[in-house]
Parts: structure tokens; C-alpha cells; sequence
């Protein structure tokens, strides 16, 4: 096997079925990113008395709407790769072996072994999405928190928004595509 058709594997196998998100946990990814992209709004105007001026109101769409893209395409990497890691981790746990006597069922055991795998499977990707929504909601308000009120702290209240969102952002961005390399 060459190395071009290595490649070209791989490749292919990343846009498999599984691999790929389905449109359901799009909106989840979605909905969530948008309640979480909004809570520094929240914070901003109860805390630092942020002004809701209608020059300023660009400044607030484009960082909503930044912040939904980075949170909800974070959500998506970090379940990827939690998945790939849990699966990797349990591929060998459902053997013919651990399925055990079936006593006068007419089901092979072939087909319980691949009945319980796609049910592992699916508990898996549930796990993973999980995992990833509460790892990167904790992860992008706790750097908006500290940003905010340590960093930007002495800046004017839409430089500190602005600021701590596209930082908040960023880091969420970077530390869900490094995941997979670790």
C-alpha cells in the first residue's frame, strides 16, 4: 500500500456516517451556543453597565454572532474527538464471549454482538455531545469571566466585551482543534 492511497483512506473514512454531524445535533450545537453566546451580553450590561447604544449594536451582533460560530463549531470538534477516544477505549468490550448463552433464542449471536455494539455506539456519540457541551461552556465562561473582570478590567466597558469574547472565542476554538492531537 502506498503512501498516497493511505492518505487517500483516511480521507474517506473521516466523511463516513459517523464521523459526520447529523442535523439534529446541529441545532443542539446551535440552540446551546446561542444561550451561551448571549450570557455575556447579560453579564456585560448587569455588571459592567454596559450601554445598549445603536452604534454600538453592531459591535454586540458581531460579537453574538462570532461567539455562536466559535462555541458551536467547538462543541462539534470536542465531541469528535471524545468520541473517537471513547470508542477507541471500548472497542474491544463486546465480544462473542461477553454476549453469554442465548438458551433456546433463535438469534445468532452475530447479530446480538452487532444489536449491542450500535447500541454502544450510540451511547457513545450521547456521551461525547454531552461531554462537549458542558466542557466548553464551563471553558468559554470561565475565560469571559477572568478576561472580563481580570484582564480587560480596566478598559471601557465595549472594549472589555469585545475583548474578552474574541479572546474567549479564540482560546475555545484553539483548544478544541488541539484536542485530537492529544
Amino acid at each position: 500500500m502506498s503512501k498516497d492511497t493511505k492518505v487517500d483512506d483516511d480521507f474517506e473514512a473521516f466523511f463516513t456516517p459517523e464521523n459526520t454531524t447529523s442535523f439534529e445535533q446541529q441545532a443542539l450545537y446551535f440552540a446551546n451556543a446561542v444561550i451561551v453566546a448571549l450570557i455575556p451580553v447579560y453579564l456585560f450590561y448587569s455588571v459592567f453597565y454596559l450601554e445598549f447604544e445603536p452604534l454600538n449594536a453592531i459591535f454586540y451582533i458581531a460579537g453574538v454572532g462570532a461567539s455562536v460560530y466559535a462555541v458551536a463549531r467547538s462543541y462539534a470538534e470536542a465531541a469528535f474527538h471524545k468520541k473517537a477516544r471513547l470508542l477507541s477505549d471500548r472497542e474491544n468490550v463486546i465480544t462473542l464471549k461477553s454476549v453469554g448463552n442465548l438458551d433456546g433464542q433463535k438469534v445468532s449471536k452475530r447479530a446480538v454482538v452487532a444489536a449491542k455494539r450500535q447500541q454502544q455506539l450510540s451511547v457513545t456519540a450521547h456521551e461525547s455531545v454531552a461531554f462537549s457541551i458542558i466542557f466548553n461552556n464551563v471553558l468559554y465562561l470561565g475565560a469571559i469571566t477572568i478576561l472580563a473582570g481580570w484582564l480587560f478590567k480596566s478598559w471601557t466597558p465595549l472594549v472589555n466585551y469585545i475583548g474578552s469574547t474574541a479572546a474567549a472565542s479564540a482560546l475555545l476554538l484553539f483548544s478544541s482543534k488541539s484536542a485530537g492531537k492529544y
